[in-house]
């Protein structure tokens, strides 16, 4: 996003994406606690070859994800202005301008972010690696493609600035 954003040649712009990402990354790491519960969970499962019981630890890790998630969805989404506030931009400044629909894009985000990182837990549990590789490789080449074309616009997609790389990274 830095590299797509900086090309805009426009300060506030590479501030406002750079505040408001710190603010999600910050509020997303605080409260996926839930991944750290749940491998070591899924491994004993597995490891006892209880393939009900696996199943089970599992879905009780996307449910407690999905709860944890929407409170965070909520939380950033309604105060977008005041998380901002705690990296320094000032609410009505232009840097707020941009970077609250970044933040709130992102907010959107939360709860298929938090099960994601819960389901590669459950794949590290079960010792599968290679599918949450996969999966990671996939969505940053969609975030590669997608950076350009929301961030600058093309044909009938219209530019959307620093909101266009919130969309593109979710």
């Amino acid at each position: 996003d830095v590299f797509w954003v900086g090309r805009l040649e426009d300060a506030v712009s590479l501030a406002a994406q750079g505040a408001a990402n710190q603010v999600f990354q910050s509020a997303f790491w605080i409260i996926s606690f839930i991944p750290s519960v749940v491998a070591p969970v899924v491994a004993k499962a597995a490891a006892g070859g209880n393939k009900e019981e696996l199943s089970k630890k599992i879905g009780e890790g996307i449910f407690c994800a999905a709860v944890v998630g929407a409170m965070g969805m909520i939380f950033m989404y309604t105060m977008r202005e005041r998380c901002l506030g705690v990296v320094g931009v000032v609410a009505g400044s232009s840097t707020a301008a941009q970077a609250a629909p970044y933040v709130g894009f992102r907010a959107l985000t939360f709860i298929p972010a938090i099960v994601s990182t819960v389901g590669f837990a459950a794949f590290r549990g079960t010792l599968d690696v290679m599918t949450p590789m996969k999966i990671t490789l996939a969505s940053q080449m969609m975030n590669v493609v997608l950076d350009p074309l929301l961030i600058f616009g093309f044909g009938a997609v219209k530019a959307m600035g620093v909101a266009g790389a919130a969309i593109a990274t979710s």
